[in-house]
């Protein structure tokens, strides 16, 4: 410890000596001609204080060395040398700031900054690297502000480090749109055959301005060849990935900060990202963790052009699955903004996805990525599964859950009846309603309960005879409905299913937890599976609500209870009236057995109410004449009576 309390005081003893120096170097300057000796004294002293650990003298000298810099004239042939130097001095001060809990001085010095040379570009063929810059300036101080963060600092939802990685990706986004446009004649040409130009040993001076001063004019030759170095070095930036990579620490800095809405936003910002890079399956995997949450808000000015991005997506990937689930949304009457036209054009892609065909291209896509997407559809419709082979028809058949989307069909179903007598057959019926373009044909309408058997009982197959055997426990009931699924639009087509209760549901709920209406067969192509959860019902979330007095009055009810039937037998109390205190009164039972069937385990129960006066308490039943000395009092009696055959009496 005392060694290095020597070495302490030695290292500050020498970083004083050398801030002394410099300041008495500084007193034979002269302002107006040397301003930039004064920036870079102030800035050492700045640096040799905070080695010292003097951070209120480095804070003060690093000020200092900003305000001079900013009084230096721009213009540019220097404008980049400023902007970085002044980008070096802002990040000291931020960094500083922060350390010393002053935040909000950290803030208002980044803030201060940015106005100040956010308009400064400079060279407009070099436009490109003022927004590099500006993005790296909100990259940097957004890396600042989570270490600060990170170290005990309290952000709040309104200002956090996500806005500035926000920022820095939207000034990424323009520094590729800019670069693009500038350097778009360079991608096709060799770096090779560029004049190799030394690089300058200082921080943001141009290769072709060495051993200049700012007055003096440089060759207009090596400045051309200068400059097309810059962008040809441009080109090979990967502006994507930095996007990307900007917008995703966005996205955890508002997850973390519980800002729900900007990160489904920034969501998007990165699936168009990944989009415009030509990565559609990231895109397309994005796509769908904001679709819903769009749906579940309501907005539909958001919800369209995601969904058509997303179509595109799937297109371009040959994702048939995604391309018929994006589909059957886009081509119902929900979406904000789509003609009839687009509509039936999607549609008809949908069906020729289902059949194994190619769809049409879409539009507005790259041709390099359209010829790629269209060789993916021939090879997916050339490669079919074997049918015989499970794993493979997995391939051809999944389920679209349409609790999560307002598609082209809408579903409800009820039972008939709220109870159920176990011997009375079970009635449900399913109301379909499309909201397609044109009328479309699907293949086999099933219901699923809580129960699995009654499921293959409850289907109906497209073109097959609606009298099916759906007898359970012996006994049949054949049901009664239409086989036809071609679905109008806007006509309610109703399907009524019947079945029995099995014995050990008595007493218990009948459930309906599923309906599914296929479109397509794994035997002839593909098949989608549109299933709703429960007795379906119309989504909650669309744009609005097509009035139809029809649809609307129909209800879902998706359970029933199974009670006991009336049993087919009749009992009889014979006895003559009145009865009088004291004495025996015979009461003669008479049972009729009108089962089909014998009845087994069969008991007789008779007994008393309670009494409602003094006179009948000491009543009591028996079967036969007790005797007098009899101390059995019973209140009611049992009689065992065995098996009863049909018509006994």
């Amino acid at each position: 410890m005392r060694l290095e309390t020597e070495f302490y005081e030695l290292c500050q003893q020498y970083y004083q000596g050398e801030s002394r120096a410099i300041k008495n170097r500084r007193e034979f300057l002269h302002k107006p001609t040397q301003l930039l000796l004064f920036v870079r004294h102030q800035f050492k002293v700045g640096f040799y204080n905070e080695i010292r650990q003097d951070f209120p003298s480095a804070l003060r000298h690093y000020f200092q060395a900003y305000s001079l810099l900013n009084e230096v004239k721009a213009n540019e042939q220097n404008l980049l040398e400023l902007k970085l130097i002044a980008g070096f001095i802002s990040y000291k001060i931020s960094r500083l700031c922060f350390q010393t809990g002053q935040p909000r001085d950290a803030i208002t010095q980044f803030r201060r900054h940015i106005d100040f040379y956010k308009d400064l570009i400079g060279y407009r063929s070099l436009e490109f690297e003022h927004y590099a810059w500006l993005s790296r300036q909100f990259s940097l101080f957004a890396e600042l502000f989570d270490k600060a963060v990170d170290n005990g600092l309290e952000a709040i939802q309104i200002q956090h480090p996500g806005f500035y990685y926000h920022q820095a990706a939207a000034y990424a986004t323009i520094e590729k749109k800019i670069s693009r446009l500038l350097c778009s004649s360079h991608t096709h040409k060799k770096t090779s055959e560029v004049v190799t130009v030394q690089p300058s040993e200082y921080f943001g001076q141009r290769t072709w301005r060495l051993g200049l001063n700012d007055s003096e004019p440089s060759s207009e030759e090596e400045q051309s060849e200068g400059i097309f170095l810059v962008q040809c070095q441009e080109v090979k930036v990967d502006h994507s990935a930095n996007i990307v990579s900007l917008l995703a620490n966005a996205v955890n800095q508002f997850r973390k900060h519980k800002s729900a809405r900007m990160r489904q936003s920034l969501l998007v910002e990165m699936a168009n990202e990944y989009f415009s890079a030509g990565d559609f399956s990231k895109a397309l995997t994005l796509f769908q963790r904001v679709l819903w949450d769009y749906r579940k808000e309501h907005w539909w000015q958001f919800l369209t052009p995601t969904l058509t991005t997303a179509l595109k997506c799937a297109y371009l990937t040959a994702d048939w699955q995604q391309y018929v689930t994006v589909g059957l949304e886009l081509a119902g009457k929900q979406p904000i903004g789509i003609s009839d036209e687009e509509r039936t054009r999607i549609l008809m892609n949908m069906i020729r996805v289902i059949s194994g065909d190619p769809p049409e291209p879409e539009s507005n896509c790259e041709s390099r990525a359209m010829d790629e997407a269209v060789r993916l559809w021939q090879e997916a419709a050339r490669k079919e599964p074997d049918q015989m082979d499970m794993q493979q028809s997995g391939e051809k058949f999944f389920v679209i859950p349409m609790k999560e989307m307002a598609g082209l069909v809408q579903c409800k179903a009820h039972f008939s009846q709220l109870a159920v007598k176990a011997d009375s057959p079970v009635v449900l019926t399913v109301h379909l309603r499309s909201t397609a373009p044109f009328p479309i044909r699907f293949s086999k309408l099933s219901v699923f309960f809580n129960n699995e058997i009654y499921n293959q009982h409850c289907v109906i197959a497209d073109g097959q005879s609606a009298v099916q055997d759906l007898s359970v426990g012996g006994s049949e009931v054949p049901a009664v409905s239409s086989a036809d699924l071609y679905l109008v639009p806007g006509k309610v087509s109703n399907y009524t299913l019947m079945f029995l209760a099995l014995p050990e549901d008595v007493n218990k709920q009948v459930e309906i937890t599923s309906v599914s209406l296929d479109l397509g067969s794994v035997l002839s192509g593909r098949c989608a599976v549109l299933s709703w959860e429960g007795g379906g019902g119309d989504a909650g979330f669309e744009p609005f609500a097509e009035e139809n007095e029809e649809w609307e009055s129909l209800n879902i009810q998706p359970r029933t209870q199974i009670v006991p039937r009336d049993p087919l037998i009749d009992l009889e109390l014979q006895h003559q009236q009145p009865a009088l205190v004291g004495e025996f009164y015979a009461i003669q039972a008479v049972l009729r057995v009108k089962e089909a069937a014998p009845v087994r385990d069969t008991k007789l129960l008779l007994g008393l109410r309670e009494p409602s006066s003094e006179a009948t308490q000491g009543t009591f039943v028996c079967l036969d004449k007790p005797s007098p000395d009899s101390e059995r009092r019973l209140k009611y009696v049992s009689i065992d009576l065995g098996s009863l055959d049909p018509g006994t009496e």
